[in-house]
């Protein structure tokens, strides 16, 4: 759960029992007192883009080509109904790694990025786009940030809603290569892209002669492997959240949930935090062994008690655990209430 000090911040070494269990000390603690400074601040700060030199470019072109007649559209789609698709969003870290392969297929294909993200809710209650620090000032408008960058404003307006009703939704699963991107001014996508994956690789060969000397059908590429050409342009980047960052702030109303939830649960006391991503059928084994590799394993409840000991006897700081497991819930629940189960002492947890 934590992310690296923010700027002026002293690293805390970790206790020599989360050593000793196997976390590296690469991960740093955050002093929780950086979350207490106000509730909407964070949607209104600069992004450091320096991750991906080319998103400040990249910025300053969305700006600039948001609203002209003559620009071309790469939109991520979640709607309840989507056109020529089932109406299967996939889970949100699907989405949002999509969303990332979207960010650097628009830049390389010189198209504006939207975010048409409309199941179950309307993503732009949650997340603001931020702006770049080091962007050039975009014109008056909804791109200009509050502060002199320019942020990538993915935001459907009323009007770009209506030019997207009823207009196909493609699928992607896989690199999308050159000579494959849709030429239409909107191209509507949904899908579970990987965000590392090859951009604009041309995805057939020539064809091969037979022993006759005449041509063969063209022969396909196979998958083009994640690595980025290096170069002027590129729309490589090191991390997901380098990407993530470029495009998404806490909203306004998402950072004063988060802080009236945190008080009411721990007041202004310091707590640890901790995601462990179970899933309710996770038994050690894959969900489904015929379309999920069988070397994919999830961690089981047993392993995230041990985690959650760990982290009990660590310290004497209340935790704060995210999961989607429903045993865990009801074993950390128990041990709340004094029977047992999950987190250790109850008091703890």
């Amino acid at each position: 759960h934590r992310r690296g000090r923010p700027a002026g911040m002293q690293a805390q070494p970790l206790p020599p029992a989360w050593l000793a269990a196997g976390f590296t000390d690469k991960v740093q603690r955050v002093d929780e007192s950086v979350h207490r400074r106000g509730t909407g601040r964070r949607s209104q700060t600069p992004v450091n883009a320096s991750c991906a030199p080319w998103l400040l470019e990249y910025a300053a072109f969305h700006a600039e080509h948001r609203h002209r007649p003559d620009s071309s559209y790469l939109v991520y789609t979640c709607r309840p109904v989507m056109p020529q698709t089932n109406s299967h969003c996939l889970g949100f870290g699907d989405r949002f790694r999509l969303i990332a392969y979207l960010l650097r297929t628009a830049a390389h294909h010189r198209r504006v990025l939207l975010v048409d993200w409309a199941s179950p809710h309307d993503l732009s209650l949650f997340f603001s786009p931020p702006p770049l620090l080091g962007a050039s000032s975009a014109p008056a408008g909804r791109g200009a940030g509050r502060r002199g960058g320019t942020a990538i404003d993915w935001r459907i307006t009323r009007a770009e809603a209506a030019a997207l009703d009823g207009l196909k939704v493609h699928r992607w699963g896989g690199p999308m290569s050159a000579d494959a991107m849709p030429s239409a001014r909107w191209v509507r996508v949904v899908g579970n892209t990987p965000w590392m994956s090859a951009v604009g690789l041309n995805a057939t060969l020539p064809a091969e002669k037979g022993g006759d000397g005449t041509a063969g059908p063209p022969r396909r590429r196979p998958p083009p492997r994640p690595v980025f050409p290096p170069g002027q342009g590129s729309s490589a980047a090191p991390t997901l959240g380098c990407l993530l960052r470029a495009l998404f702030a806490p909203s306004a109303w998402l950072a004063a949930a988060v802080e009236a939830r945190r008080r009411e649960l721990f007041g202004d006391s310091p707590f640890e935090g901790v995601h462990l991503r179970l899933g309710d059928g996770a038994a050690g084994t894959a969900f489904r062994p015929g379309t999920v590799p069988t070397t994919d394993r999830r961690m089981t409840v047993d392993g995230a008690v041990s985690v959650m000991r760990c982290l009990a006897s660590a310290g004497s700081s209340p935790v704060f655990v995210a999961t989607d497991n429903a045993r865990l819930k009801a074993a950390i629940l128990a041990g709340k209430r004094g029977g047992g189960g999950g987190g250790g002492s109850g008091e703890e947890v």
